[in-house]
């Protein structure tokens, strides 16, 4: 009976042991899949980033070469209003008649 009764045992022991490296092994499997899953949210995050980054600085040159163009237009506006009321200035001087 008593070796039964060991036999018996060992048997539990044993089946304890494969239940519980089954169910480390799954938990181990679990939690590698996990952290590929959390390292491949990283990487795409870091890339999304990168990618907003990216059209940032493009569209801040754009406009920093906008406002400059716009800047030199104005310059040339004004120099060229100036000259145009000088020259009429000098026109209507011209057509005065003078006695």
């Amino acid at each position: 009976m008593q070796t039964a009764t060991e036999a018996q045992l060992e048997g539990n022991i044993a089946a304890i042991d494969a239940g519980a490296g089954t169910a480390a092994g799954g938990a181990n499997r679990g939690a590698a899949i996990a952290k590929r899953g959390v390292d491949q949210a990283y990487a795409l995050e870091l890339k999304a980033n990168q990618t907003q980054f990216d059209g940032t600085i493009a569209a801040a040159g754009q406009i920093q070469e906008g406002n400059l163009e716009a800047a030199r237009l104005r310059e040339l506006s004004t120099i060229i209003t100036g000259i145009a009321r000088d020259m009429d200035r000098r026109i209507e001087e011209g057509m005065r008649q003078r006695y």
